[in-house]
C-alpha cells in the first residue's frame, strides 16, 4: 500500500519474539484531512471483528459535512497504558507532530494515563454516554426508591450554566438522596473527575458538536459490512481500503449537493441568507434552528457603558434565561450557554442580541472556516505541478475550478460559447490520456507477464522455450 501512495503511514510494535503485538496504519487522505479536521478527535476501543480478537482502535474526526474521518487506525493485542502510548506516539508521529486540541475517550484508566503523557495540552473529555449508561446499574437501588431521581441528576448535568451552579446542584443531589454512603464510591469517583466529564467544565472548549464516542461508534457499525469474526490481518487491511473509498464517495456526493444545490431558507432573517451561502447544507441545517429559534427568545437590556452591553434573553424553547454580552468596539460577543465555544456556530441568543445591536450579519471571525463549504480548495492550494496520488484529492483540486468557469461562462453568450469548447477539447484530451496510459499499463502487464514466463525454469508450459527459439533461429 505504501508503495502505491507514499504518503501511506504503517508501523508495527513487535514483543521480544519478534511477533506483532499492535499494528498501526494512516492512509495520505487521512493524513489530509487531519490538517484540516484534526481539532477534535474521538477514540474508542470497543469494536472487536477480527479472528485474533484484536480491538479495532480508530482516530475519528468530523469533517465540514458533519461525517466521521478516518484518520487513522490501530490493531491492539491488549488495552495497557503501554500499549496506548506506543500507539499515540506512533500516530502522532504520522501526523507531523500536532497533537489535537480535543479528543473524547471512553472512562478507560490505561487510556487516560497515555493521553495525559503523549497529549499533555489536549483538552481530555470522557465520553458521557458511557458515563450515563452506567447509573442504572450502579444507582438502580437509588432510581427503585426515588422517582425523581433521574430528574435531578440530568438537570444537574444538563442545566447547570456554570460551575458554581453545578457544585451547589450536585451538593444538594448528594444530600437529598443520600449518594454519600455509596458503597463502591463511585459517586466520589464521578465528582472528582468532573472535569472530565461535565458538559459546563469544557463548554469553553470546541469539540465540534461530538459529546460522545458516537462518531467511533458508528464507525464501528460501518465496518460491520465489510468484515467479520473470521477476517483475517491482512483481509482487514484490504477491506479497510475498500470501506475508505466508500466514505470518500458519500463526501464527494456531500460536496457535489452543497456547491450546486441552494438550501431552502426558512425566514427572512439576514443572517440565514448569509450563513446559507457559506455553511455546508448540514453544518447550516444547525445554523438554521438557532434562527427558528429566534422567535422564541425575549430580551432584555441588563447595562450598557461605554464599551459593553449585556443582555438578559428568556429562551422559551429551553426554558432558561441566558446573559450576553457584546463589546461593539472589539465585535466580541458571549453567550452563557457557549455554543459557539463548544460547537463553532452563534447561538439564538447571540443573534438577537446582534440584531437587537443593529449587526444584521455574522461576524467573520465567528464563521469557522473548519464549516464552510470551500475549506478544502483554501487549504489544498498548492503548485499546478504537484504530484497528486489520490482521485478524491485530485477532484478537490478540479472542483473550484470548474465552478469558478461555470460562474464565468454563464454570464454571456461570448463566455458561453467559449466555456462549451473548450469543456468539449479539454474532455476529448483527457479522454485521450487515460486511454492512453491505460493501453500501456496494459501492455507492461503483458510483457512482465511474459518475461516471467521465459525466465520462471519451473513453468512446464515455458520449459524449453528458450531452445526452441534458438533452434529456429
Amino acid at each position: 500500500m505504501q508503495e502505491e501512495n507514499s504518503r501511506f503511514f504503517y508501523a508495527f510494535d513487535l514483543d521480544d519474539d519478534g511477533r506483532v503485538k499492535n499494528v498501526f496504519w494512516v492512509d495520505g487522505k487521512g493524513r489530509d484531512d487531519y490538517k484540516v479536521f484534526g481539532d477534535v478527535i474521538s477514540f474508542d476501543t470497543t469494536y472487536i471483528t477480527n479472528k485474533y480478537k484484536m480491538p479495532f482502535a480508530p482516530f475519528i474526526g468530523v469533517n465540514n459535512h458533519f461525517q466521521s474521518r478516518l484518520l487513522g487506525c490501530a490493531l491492539l493485542a491488549n488495552e495497557t497504558s503501554e500499549s496506548f502510548k506506543w500507539l499515540m506516539k506512533t500516530w502522532l508521529k504520522a501526523m507531523g507532530g500536532k497533537p489535537p486540541n480535543a479528543m473524547i475517550t471512553d472512562q478507560d484508566r490505561a487510556m487516560k494515563v497515555a493521553i495525559e503523557e503523549v497529549f499533555p495540552n489536549t483538552q481530555h473529555r470522557f465520553c458521557l454516554w458511557h458515563i450515563l449508561r452506567k447509573v442504572p446499574e450502579k444507582l438502580g437501588h437509588v432510581i427503585r426508591n426515588n422517582e425523581d431521581f433521574m430528574g435531578y441528576f440530568d438537570a444537574c448535568i444538563y442545566k447547570s450554566l456554570s460551575i458554581q451552579q453545578f457544585e451547589v446542584n450536585w451538593a444538594e443531589m448528594v444530600e437529598k438522596f443520600q449518594l454519600s454512603n455509596s458503597e463502591d464510591g463511585w459517586i466520589q469517583s464521578l465528582y472528582e473527575e468532573r472535569k472530565h466529564w461535565v458538559p459546563v467544565y469544557m463548554k469553553d472548549t470546541f469539540f465540534g458538536g461530538m459529546s460522545t464516542t458516537q462518531r467511533s461508534e458508528s464507525i464501528n457499525s460501518f465496518f460491520d459490512k465489510y468484515v467479520g469474526k473470521k477476517t483475517t490481518l491482512k483481509e482487514f487491511v484490504e477491506k479497510y481500503e475498500v470501506a475508505l473509498q466508500d466514505r470518500e464517495e458519500a463526501e464527494m456526493h456531500a460536496d457535489f449537493n452543497t456547491w450546486h444545490k441552494q438550501p431552502v431558507l426558512k425566514t427572512p432573517s439576514p443572517f440565514e441568507k448569509q450563513m446559507s451561502m457559506i455553511y455546508t447544507h448540514e453544518v447550516f441545517k444547525k445554523f438554521q434552528v438557532e434562527i427558528m429559534g429566534l422567535s422564541g427568545c425575549h430580551l432584555k437590556k441588563r447595562n450598557e457603558d461605554s464599551q459593553l452591553t449585556s443582555f438578559t434573553i428568556f429562551d422559551f424553547g429551553n426554558r432558561e434565561e441566558f446573559v450576553v454580552e457584546w463589546d461593539a468596539s472589539k465585535e466580541k460577543i458571549s453567550c452563557i450557554c457557549c455554543l459557539f465555544e463548544y460547537n463553532g456556530y452563534l447561538c439564538r441568543h447571540s443573534l438577537m442580541a446582534l440584531q437587537y445591536s443593529g449587526i444584521f450579519a455574522v461576524p467573520s471571525h465567528y464563521i469557522l472556516k473548519r464549516w464552510t463549504k470551500d475549506i478544502r480548495s483554501r487549504h489544498h492550494k498548492r503548485k499546478v505541478n504537484e504530484d497528486i496520488c489520490s482521485k478524491k484529492e485530485r477532484y478537490d483540486r478540479l472542483y473550484p475550478k470548474a465552478s469558478q468557469l461555470l460562474e464565468e461562462g454563464s454570464l454571456t453568450n461570448e463566455s458561453y460559447n467559449f466555456a462549451c469548447h473548450a469543456l468539449e477539447e479539454a474532455l476529448k484530451q483527457c479522454a485521450f490520456l487515460n486511454r492512453s496510459l491505460k493501453n500501456s499499463q496494459e501492455n507492461s502487464r503483458k510483457s512482465t507477464l511474459l518475461d516471467k514466463k521465459l525466465l520462471d525454469p519451473q513453468d512446464s508450459k515455458t520449459k524449453g522455450a528458450p531452445k526452441k527459439n534458438k533452434e529456429r533461429h
